[in-house]
This record gives C-alpha cells, structure tokens and sequence, in this order.
C-alpha cells in the first residue's frame, strides 16, 4: 500500500486496516478465530470463518516456509466474551474442547510490528483446519502429529480446567488489542451481539510443511485433521 499512496505511514494502515474489519463486521461477517502463538511471544492471532477448514484443507505452499501445530481451545459465547472484557471467569459454549491444526507462515518483518498488529493481521497463521469436538473424560487422551505418515510428536491433551485458563489469559487481551472487536463487544445494547469466539492454544511442536507433505493429528488413535501441502492447487 505504501507504494500505491505515497506518503503512507505505518499508522495510517493500521487506520485502514481497522476499517476493513469493520465494513467486514457490518456486512455480517460475524465469526472470530483466537488462537495464542505460543511460539515465544505468546502474541494472539485473530482468524475470520472463511479461514476455518472443516475438512481436510490443501494448502499451496509458494514458496513460503508453512508451520503446522495442532491446537486445543473452547467455543465462547458473545456474552461470555464480555464478561471476560470485564475481568470475569469465561465459560465454555459446550464445555467441549475443540481439536484441530493451525497453519501459519512467516511473511512478516517483526522490527516494525506490535501486537495489536499481529492480532489484526493474524500473526502468519493462515487457516485453522477441521476444529473437531471432544468430550474432556477423567482420562487425557493422547495426540500424535504425523507427517507423511509418520509419528514426528506426540504428548497429552491438556485437561479441561487447563485450557480453560489460557482461554481466559487469551480472549481479553487479543479482542482489547483489535480495535473494532473491542467497539463491537463495547455496545453492550448492539443488537447485532458479537461474533461467537473458538479461542484455541497450542499442543505440541510446530511441524514444517513443504511441498507434498501431509501433517496429520490424531487423538486417541483417531484421525481429526489433516493438511496437505500442494504447489498447483491454489484455494
């Protein structure tokens, strides 16, 4: 953009940044994504429903370094979503953990971003793939990230209550970092309500993708997403 309008600040596309979500928002773009980087910063990233997969999603891979991490989060509620803004305990939709894989590249030059930045432009992460539901048991399954077949990383799905807490560590701090979703769950009397919120963390390592490669996760011996990179197939 800076190239097309001479003169343009860094400041002035944040401006027309935040007003592209809110046009989006008041087409009824409805739907939000949180998902908490973990990868050092702990900066979160803010997804659209468009960027959500419900099946297995073929990613081109252009050339860009792609990361595959499986991820574990809760669907909120708008309200429970303003109550959290308003420092209270967040409660689950369903009390269901959901399951799934993040995809994320690195296109970003990180000197001249802040958070608010990140959130915003969603971090480099690029799609949320085939979120799954779980009913939490007294016994945490097991997760194993394969590539091409391969186990690569395996560990447990963390509990509930564990979740639950980064949840809440997440969902104040992004929605405040983003501009127009701070407006929207700001109007308490909107009639429109807030978008209903996954807030997702990370489980295990993140995986490179390159060319050809298929990443999978697996709970409790079952398939519940997959990716698969793919240099001629463009979504």
């Amino acid at each position: 953009m800076s190239r097309m309008i001479p003169g343009l600040s860094i400041e002035d596309a944040r401006l027309v940044r935040d007003e592209v979500i809110r046009r989006r928002m008041a087409r009824g773009d409805r739907s939000a994504v949180l998902i908490g980087q973990g990868h050092g910063s702990g900066d979160p990233a803010i997804l659209n429903e468009r960027m959500v997969s419900v099946t297995t999603a073929r990613i081109p891979t252009d050339s860009v370094p792609l990361l595959v991490r499986g991820v574990v989060g809760l669907h909120l509620s708008p309200e429970s979503v303003r109550q959290a803004l308003l420092g209270h305990l967040v409660e689950a939709q369903d009390g269901k953990l959901q399951l799934g894989l993040e995809v994320a590249s690195h296109r970003f030059d990180d000197r001249n971003i802040e958070t608010s930045d990140l959130v915003a432009v969603n971090g480099g992460v690029t799609r949320l793939v085939s979120s799954v539901s779980h009913a939490p048991t007294g016994a945490e399954p097991t997760f194993r990230m394969l590539r091409d077949g391969l186990a690569v990383d395996e560990g447990c799905v963390p509990p509930s209550d564990t979740v639950q807490k980064a949840v809440e560590d997440i969902t104040a701090y992004a929605i405040r970092c983003c501009t127009p979703l701070a407006e929207l769950f700001a109007q308490e009397n909107d009639q429109r309500r807030g978008p209903g919120i996954l807030v997702a963390v990370g489980i295990g390592e993140p995986i490179g993708l390159t060319s050809n490669n298929t990443v999978e996760l697996e709970v409790a011996g079952a398939r519940v997403a997959a990716v698969i990179a793919d240099t001629d197939h463009f979504i």
